[in-house]
């Protein structure tokens, strides 16, 4: 699925864990399924656009969105680029 470098080994081996089609995250507000090869869809994708940006290994990446599953996928995709995500969610 999603290959990632140095520190993103992990998120790479935690997307792999699950085989494609099994459910990887449920949002408890309002049910929405997805299966691990969505996650690591839009992982990889907001990984690609981050490091568009210039976000690069060793950078520091602050969040601001409230929980659900947009905040996972960003605070993955920021560590499988090896970045550090800081979280500065209210809630």
């Amino acid at each position: 699925m999603v290959t990632g470098t140095g520190a993103g080994e992990g998120v790479s081996a935690l997307l792999d864990s699950g085989e494609p089609s099994a459910v990887a995250l449920i949002a408890p507000e309002d049910g929405q399924v997805l299966t691990y090869a969505q996650l690591a869809s839009r992982i990889e994708a907001l990984a690609r656009l981050l490091a568009g940006a210039g976000v690069r290994r060793g950078d520091r990446v602050a969040v601001a969105l409230p929980n659900g599953p947009e905040c996972i996928e960003l605070l993955l995709a920021v560590m499988w680029l090896g970045a550090a995500a800081a979280p500065l969610n209210s809630a």
